[in-house]
């Protein structure tokens, strides 16, 4: 061991920390201010029904979700608790109660009774099975109330408990008052999954859709959700600290129903509006409102009976437009028009690879195409999106660099920055603590002079000519965090993408010979840590490694070969075809990927003579081929 070289390094070290000290010392201490919480709030504006929608304007400020219920029966929110003796399994009685406080917050209130009568509220009854007098109040339509039951379907509390398949006598009205966990109240808690609160906020016993937003700033906006035979909207906010709901008044059936085509589109695409009115009282107002604020409004022509309209609708700006026709009686008709907001992102960059993210609405885009090009460039080239991923291979030039790219017909500029730094732009950026880093950095690497780690994955503590150690759990821990990096969730990694982990995750960068990271994925596999099947690996447990294989190779030939897709469960959707595994039901025609060839002759040997030759009907047709793995990339 060389003490004269270790004592340098540490001289250096310890001048480092002086100089950066006395620095700030010299220019000043920077203040340490606490910064404010920023303002939560939460305000509906407006609730009300557009054509097939209804639909909420609200101003917020802060982050979380924002959720749309259409639902048809209303409820109070007052919530009873029936402690009934004659219950069964109701030991964990005072826990459950527990359970529900978390409504308190969203303005519920809650109590216990053991009276055997109902009223207008929310009756939560978890006796196990059916009490006679709730029946009898649901059956007699006595009250309005609403029953949550925790018991089964056939089970009656009369004297006692009976058999009795008494739900299935209720008619849908009935229905649409009761709201069922078929199990016990013991059963229920032993079970972990605690809906119970969430269900009651949406209205489960006879909610019809569903929209959740994500927000996050300030602002005003519109949400929307399917109204089909609803009557109510109900939209419930989560921004942290401030929770809470708001119901619609009785929303009254739109008539006539204002459709764009398309009802969806982008900020420069036109939708075109025909609609049809009868008579009319007064002179007629064709008008647009964009999150509560009047944007368009346009006088009609002399309506008689029977008489078309068309309206071009050129709005840009993202997000709903609720549209009406009106006269002196009020609405005629409504509709919603939704102009997109499409967004795409730098992700990263790998090489000559740009990496960016592609969203519609906050969602990622599944499928499209894209036609890119840097700068003031004429030439571009189409590239294909896939669940929001779209990369693009182009060698940067120093500083801002901008990416234009169209997709359905909107050109969306991204601008990305590329910079190498020489040591004069470090002095500039960092000053002397900046130099006197570099300078450590260098002396470190001139002590150290190892280019390569040789890697020995060895039992337990790994150990790297007495340079690195590592252990199994930095070699999991890596490959966990590449398929983070790459977004393929739980998809098998190639030996090169291991490599690339380790680099990253283990060595910082330092080379690795091939041997040693076959060694490693040895190691793995051999401790039955991870799995592999064709030099692709996974963690053990995660499911059939072969199918996963061929399912990722499969989304690789896609791309590789340009090919635009999407994806339906297992299926990979061309224009042309159907592409997946044995096994899955194919809407068109169907490539199916097998291993190899052998495999086709196994697949085929374990079908019944009917299967057999209905497969070959199909192969016969041009609606059915099997095709091993290597050779999928010829017929694409």
């Amino acid at each position: 061991m060389d003490w004269k070289k270790i004592a340098l390094m540490v001289f250096i070290i310890v001048g480092v920390f002086i100089a950066a000290g006395a620095l700030l010392y010299f220019s000043g201490v920077v203040a340490v201010t606490e910064e404010a919480q920023p303002e939560t709030r939460f305000n509906v504006i407006e609730m009300g029904n557009a054509g097939n929608y209804g639909y909420a304007v609200y101003d917020f400020a802060g982050e979380g979700n924002v959720t749309l219920i259409s639902y048809r029966k209303e409820a109070a929110r007052e919530i009873t608790i029936i402690q009934d003796d004659e219950g069964i399994e109701m030991e964990r009685m005072e826990e459950f109660t527990e359970l529900l406080t978390p409504l308190e917050k969203y303005g519920y209130k809650i109590k216990m009774s053991d009276r055997r009568v109902l009223g207008d509220g929310i009756y939560v009854v978890p006796t196990g099975a059916m009490p006679t007098y709730v029946l009898d109040d649901i059956t007699n339509n006595a009250t309005d109330g609403v029953v949550v039951y925790l018991g089964k379907k056939n089970f009656l509390l009369r004297g006692g408990m009976q058999e009795q398949n008494w739900y299935d006598e209720l008619t849908p009205q009935q229905k649409d008052r009761i709201l069922i966990y078929d199990k016990t109240l013991k059963e229920y808690m032993e079970g972990g999954d605690y809906s119970i609160v969430q269900d009651i906020i949406e209205n489960k016993w006879s909610s019809v859709a569903k929209a959740t937003y994500a927000v996050k700033g300030e602002g005003r906006k519109t949400g929307k959700v399917n109204l089909q035979d609803g009557r109510y909207v109900r939209i419930i906010y989560d921004l942290g600290s401030r929770k809470g709901i708001t119901d619609s008044i009785a929303l009254m059936p739109v008539s006539n129903v204002l459709l764009p085509d398309p009802e969806n589109k982008y900020p420069h695409q036109d939708s075109i509006l025909i609609f049809h009115l009868n008579e009319t009282d007064g002179i007629a107002y064709f008008t647009a409102y964009r999150d509560g604020t009047e944007v368009q409004s346009k006088k009609l022509s002399r309506v008689t009976n029977g008489s078309v309209f068309r309206e071009t609708l050129e709005f840009e700006k993202p997000g709903e437009y609720i549209l009406r026709v009106v006269d002196n009686n009020g609405p005629m008709a409504s509709g919603i028009l939704h102009v997109n907001d499409i967004e795409i992102e730098q992700a990263g960059r790998s090489g000559y690879n740009n990496y960016f993210l592609v969203t519609v609405d906050g969602i990622p885009l599944r499928s499209g195409e894209v036609e890119a090009r840097l700068g003031n460039s004429t030439a571009s080239k189409k590239f294909y999106v896939a669940d929001g991923e779209l990369t693009i291979g182009a060698k940067l030039q120093q500083g801002e660099n901008v990416f234009v790219m169209e997709i359905n017909g909107e050109a969306v500029p991204v601008t990305v920055m590329y910079a190498q730094e020489n040591i004069f732009d470090v002095y500039i950026k960092y000053g002397i603590p900046g130099l006197l880093l570099v300078a450590l950095i260098y002396a470190g690497a001139r002590f150290s002079r190892r280019p390569t780690y040789m890697l020995r994955a060895t039992e337990g503590s790994r150990e790297i000519r007495k340079e690195v150690k590592i252990t199994t759990n930095d070699l999991v821990r890596a490959f966990g965090n590449i398929r983070e990096d790459m977004k393929i969730g739980k998809s098998p990694i190639t030996a090169q993408e291991f490599e690339m982990a380790v680099k990253r995750y283990i060595t910082k960068g330092a080379d690795i010979t091939d041997g040693n990271i076959e060694e490693m994925l040895k190691a793995l596999v051999s401790k039955g840590m991870i799995e592999g099947h064709r030099q692709y690996y996974q963690f053990a447990g995660e499911g059939n490694i072969k199918e996963r294989t061929l399912l990722r190779m499969i989304r690789e030939k896609l791309i590789e070969n340009g090919i635009q897709f999407r994806t339906a469960g297992n299926r990979f959707v061309t224009k042309d075809c159907d592409i997946g595994l044995f096994g899955e039901k194919f809407e068109n025609k169907a490539v199916i990927v097998v291993d190899d060839e052998n495999e086709i002759k196994r697949i085929i040997d374990g079908l019944s003579p009917d299967e057999k030759a209905k497969i070959r009907i199909k192969e016969a047709n041009g609606m059915m081929a099997f095709v091993p793995i290597d050779r999928l990339g010829e017929i694409l």
